[in-house]
C-alpha cells in the first residue's frame, strides 16, 4: 500500500499506472467530497471550471 498527495493519485491515474476500479471509485469520491470542503476555503478543485 502507498501512501501519496490526492493530486498525485490522480495524476498516476491519468498515466495508467493506477488500474484498480476499486482504488479509482475511491480517489474520485475523494475527490469530490473534498472539493466541497476546499470550495469553503476559497480553493478550487482541479475539476471546478
Amino acid at each position: 500500500m502507498l501512501e501519496l498527495p490526492l493530486e498525485e493519485a490522480l495524476t498516476m491515474i491519468g498515466r495508467g499506472e493506477i488500474v484498480d476500479g476499486k482504488t479509482i471509485m475511491l480517489l474520485q469520491y475523494a475527490t469530490l467530497n473534498l472539493s466541497g470542503t476546499q470550495a469553503e476555503h476559497g480553493e478550487r478543485s482541479r475539476f471546478s471550471d
